[in-house]
């Protein structure tokens, strides 16, 4: 989990920004927290209905605007150059001497 948290947090940030970022961040974890009970709903669901179907069906249904919203997302918009790569043949090394 850690890798897909740290690729996670540099896609929003470079798909985003830094400002915008921090939002998007927010708005994917929260909801990830909150699905930490999915387990134990699913499991009351099964032990009602003697089946996780309906449990998933729901889930799906809960997943299904936000597949589609994702699916008309833009690519993003890359600077020229990346702050976090600068352009050494810029520099100027013998000033360095």
């Amino acid at each position: 989990m850690e890798r897909t948290g740290l690729a996670l947090t540099v896609l929003l940030t470079r798909y985003f920004g830094s400002r915008s970022g921090g939002a998007a961040l927010s708005t994917i974890w929260m909801p990830a927290g909150t699905a930490t009970a999915g387990p134990a709903d699913a499991g009351s669901v099964a032990d009602l209905t003697g089946s996780f179907t309906p449990a998933l069906a729901v889930l799906g249904l809960i997943l299904l605007p936000i597949s589609v919203a994702a699916s008309f997302m833009g690519l993003p918009i890359m600077p020229s150059r990346p702050a976090l790569f600068p352009n050494f043949n810029e520099i100027d090394h013998a000033s360095n001497l």
